[in-house]
């Protein structure tokens, strides 16, 4: 028996995005991705993989300097400060990176909601077959086992 939430779905995505079959999507978070041997699996199983970080709309705000909240009425410098450091983040170097992650990361979480996920980490196989809970190798071992013709 296994302690941790393991389940197999079959889902149907009817989304006008629908996947090239013979594909692995992995739903994680950004930390939880390392160490999870993405070229070894792809080398087992010969299939693209793709890594989707569900948090990557709350980390560009973490970097972006968080959300900002007013316990009282901002000033006219408040805002102005404000308005400075957004415009100085928006002209940095490394904005258009960050740009590209939270794209990405937008892309992610609208697939995980099409898919219907429920908890991260998510290993999905063309888009049916749903095991939580697992690291993709172990993933990939029980779905072959149930799966395997």
């Amino acid at each position: 028996m296994i302690a941790k939430s393991l389940l197999l779905l079959s889902c149907m995505s009817f989304s006008v995005f629908a996947s090239q079959a013979g594909h692995i999507d992995i739903f994680t978070t950004e930390k939880g991705a390392k160490g999870y041997q993405i070229d070894r699996l792809k080398q087992l199983t010969k299939m693209t993989v793709n890594v989707h970080h569900v948090d990557a709309i709350n980390n560009f705000q973490e970097r972006a300097g968080g959300t900002i909240l007013f316990d009282k009425q901002p000033t006219k410098a408040d805002i102005d400060k404000i308005r400075k450091d957004i415009s100085s983040r928006l002209n940095a170097k490394n904005f258009k990176d960050e740009r590209k992650k939270l794209q990405e990361g937008v892309r992610s979480f609208e697939k995980a909601m099409r898919l219907g996920l429920t908890q991260v980490p998510a290993v999905v196989f063309d888009d049916k077959y749903i095991v939580y809970g697992e690291r993709p190798i172990k993933a990939l071992q029980i779905y072959r086992q149930r799966f395997s013709k």
